[in-house]
């Protein structure tokens, strides 16, 4: 029977849901609105996405 590896999926779907939270995100903002706040917040997203892949 063939073993499989729940952690790293999970970390990889969570890497993925966070990119796809950022994306929508963005697009949910109006045009012109991306302000400091908003950028400050998709970038600790997209951080926290990229340390979680690194383990």
């Amino acid at each position: 029977m063939k073993r499989i590896y729940l952690l790293p999926n999970v970390i990889t779907a969570f890497g993925l849901s966070c990119g796809l939270f950022v994306i929508f995100k963005m697009n949910m903002a109006a045009g012109g609105q991306a302000n400091q706040e908003l950028l400050t917040a998709i970038s600790g997203i997209l951080l926290l996405a990229g340390l979680a892949d690194l383990l």
